[in-house]
């Protein structure tokens, strides 16, 4: 399963670098249409050169539908998906107040046996800037990482697991969710 959850076309830094710009654009221009909304910005955290593929494409739509059903109130003011091969993204843009939006995100991670796959990055407008919020700014603690439970930023910082160690366990958790259906 995990040759089928990781088969597709790699993508490079420059790339990567490049659609981060584009997303932060994206970002500045829905919200300019709510500016005090709240935006959130779904994508998958996605180890190695391969960021989608047939399998990670239905998996984020899983992930999508899921997200609509939960976040029902209030509707979405606008929202955008985008399917490239530098990942798949979606956003949603909110009359709600960012920590009230990261509060159910937050939520949405734990709960949801995906969720540990997810950026669920919630954006807002602070004095014209775009401005995220955290986890720690509102008092919870860091992310854990996927395979040792330490906080992931430091496991990524430090490179101190695989990529095929990530591929792996993310492929387990795709097929244990396949299967609880």
């Amino acid at each position: 399963m995990s040759s089928q959850v990781f088969q597709g076309t790699p993508v490079g830094l420059s790339e990567m670098l490049q659609v981060r710009e584009e997303r932060a654009k994206i970002q500045g221009e829905l919200l300019a249409t709510q500016p005090d909304g709240a935006l959130l910005s779904v994508t998958l955290n996605i180890p190695g050169p391969v960021k989608t593929s047939p399998m990670i494409q239905e998996v984020f739509c899983q992930v999508k539908e899921r997200l609509l059903d939960v976040l029902t109130t209030p509707q979405p003011l606008a929202t955008l998906s985008r399917n490239l091969v530098t990942g798949n993204e979606f956003y949603a843009l909110f009359a709600l107040s960012p920590e009230v939006l990261k509060g159910r995100m937050m939520t949405f991670e734990t709960e949801y046996p995906l969720g540990r796959l997810l950026d669920l990055d919630v954006v807002f407008l602070k004095e014209g800037k775009l401005t995220g919020i955290s986890r720690q700014d509102l008092g919870a603690a860091p992310r854990k990482c996927l395979l040792c439970g330490q906080e992931a930023k430091a496991c990524g910082r430090s490179r101190r697991h695989s990529v095929a160690e990530l591929q792996e366990h993310i492929t387990t958790l795709i097929e244990r969710n396949q299967q609880d259906g």
